[in-house]
């Protein structure tokens, strides 16, 4: 089976991590208050760093802020994009604007002023103020509404054939209420998508898995910023030493749970924090078996190389030459006084130097 292929922003994000594993997200990101398409931002406690690819293995900084502290700025929020001004600095980030705002808030003690909008500027199409968006938005406002009317008109002519069906439809199964409530002892399934603690999975415990061959990426965004974000590639036969295929996670109140590019379903499997304390323990006794064998063999490798190294310097001791033929026959000459194989009747003249004439 063909490995499934990795595209740019993917490939991006994974150097950009390998090089700030340290950042608490990665998103688009551009300095600035234009959004580059081609650009990725590494968020960290410091501050912003953007970079864009420049080949299949390489990426270019690009841009950088630090952060302020104890600030007032300003932000405007759109459908895809975020622009932020505060203190002489200005950059864009992409959907994940709020989770921006409100690091800077809680971790930085800094505030904001939201852009007022008229209510007719929030429409899509109308932000920009552009008229050729206006007209673009209004013809296509005017197609969506005509749609609507004749799909409605359509469904009220076969009204009457479909009376059975919509009476059925019309009351919710047990199964689907069952399914609906939030069970702290029941595996949650999720798909592609975002999903809030408290409100599609109950807060506690839990063990991540799927059964994606290939990595796919998850990451949970802290609302208090108490602990620090998870992001982890998941999967089962990826041989990258940054997938996983099971792993543990804690999950509070409030905390945003983003999967994206996963082929199947991700599940969060609820562990008490008995169970999740025993295998913290666990981890860190293999953590620490690991890091023991690799000393172990390190000194060992140590130890046989300090043989070696002594033998081949006992059997440098031992060489001797019965004259300058032999020595050049060796590949020794000339030999210089406290080499190996120097001797007196090599040196004629006594200048130090054997069988240099």
């Amino acid at each position: 089976m063909s490995q499934k292929k990795e595209s740019e922003s993917e490939l991006t994000k994974r150097l950009i991590k390998q090089k700030h594993p340290d950042a608490w997200l990665v998103e688009y990101a551009s300095i600035g208050k234009k959004l580059n398409a081609s650009e990725f931002g590494a968020f960290t406690r410091e501050g912003l760093f953007t970079y864009k690819l420049i080949d299949k293995t390489n990426i270019i900084k690009t841009g950088g802020a630090l952060w302020p502290e104890q600030k007032h700025g300003e932000v405007d929020h759109f459908a895809i994009k975020s622009i932020f001004s505060l203190d002489n600095i200005q950059f864009v980030t992409g959907s994940q604007g709020k989770d921006v705002q409100r690091f800077l808030e809680g971790e930085k003690e800094n505030s904001f002023t939201k852009i007022k909008r008229k209510w007719h500027e929030k429409i899509l199409g109308f932000r920009s103020g552009k008229k050729w968006k206006k007209y673009t938005a209004i013809i296509g406002y005017i197609l969506i509404i005509f749609f609507i009317v004749g799909f409605i008109n359509g469904l009220g002519e076969d009204s009457t054939d479909s009376t059975t069906s919509k009476t059925v439809s019309s009351e919710p199964s047990t199964e689907a209420k069952t399914n609906n409530k939030l069970n702290p002892n029941t595996p949650v399934i999720f798909k592609n998508g975002e999903y809030i603690t408290g409100k599609n999975i109950l807060p506690g415990h839990y063990i991540v898995s799927t059964k994606d061959k290939e990595g796919a990426n998850l990451f949970i965004t802290r609302k208090d910023f108490s602990l620090p974000p998870v992001s982890q590639l998941l999967g089962t036969d990826d041989p990258s030493a940054l997938t996983v295929d099971h792993l543990d996670v804690e999950l509070k109140e409030g905390d945003k749970i983003t999967l994206s590019n996963f082929e199947s379903n991700v599940t969060f499997t609820p562990i008490s924090s008995e169970e999740a304390e025993e295998r913290k323990a666990e981890r860190e006794a293999a953590a620490k078996k690991a890091a023991q064998e690799e000393q172990a063999r390190k000194e060992q490798a140590a130890r046989k190389a300090e043989q070696e190294a002594a033998q081949k310097q006992a059997q440098a001791n031992n060489i001797s030459f019965k004259n300058c033929t032999e020595a050049r026959a060796a590949g020794a000459a000339p030999v210089h006084r406290g080499e190996p194989g120097y001797a007196s009747h090599l040196d004629r003249d006594g200048d130090g130097i054997g069988c240099d004439q």
